[in-house]
């Protein structure tokens, strides 16, 4: 992971690390080969309050390789979610683009989102938000 934005906060949680980086862009990486459990949405809800201060950011849900998300998490997740300024998800792999592009359908956001391949282009849309 390269990041040209310096690292500000971070809170590990079970299962991701959760880094405020400079430019008000919270970076949540989801750990490899895992499934993530409603419960890893609360703890993120937490990490993510303590990182922001309930500040307007942008964010990238940045997923592990192998990693899916239960339809509980993503219902949960989905009516728990903050307002952003702009929301950027990296994935690896056709199975988790179809899975994110289907959850972007049914719940459509008000801020800028987009999917990207790597993260380098997803910080370089968010610099621009």
């Amino acid at each position: 992971m390269t990041y040209t934005e310096k690292t500000l906060a971070e809170e590990k949680i079970t299962n991701a690390l959760v880094t405020m980086l400079e430019g008000d862009i919270v970076h949540i990486h989801w750990n490899d080969n895992i499934d993530i459990a409603r419960s890893d949405i609360e703890e993120l809800e937490v990490a993510f309050q303590q990182l922001t201060d309930g500040r307007l950011v942008k964010a990238i849900n940045h997923m592990g390789r192998y990693t899916n998300i239960s339809s509980d998490a993503r219902a949960y997740g989905a009516e728990r979610s903050p307002e952003l300024i702009a929301l950027a998800y990296v994935i690896h792999g056709l199975a988790q683009r179809i899975a994110v592009r289907f959850y972007l359908k049914l719940r459509r956001r008000s801020n800028p989102t987009k999917v990207f391949e790597n993260l380098d282009d997803a910080l370089e849309w968010l610099r621009k938000r």
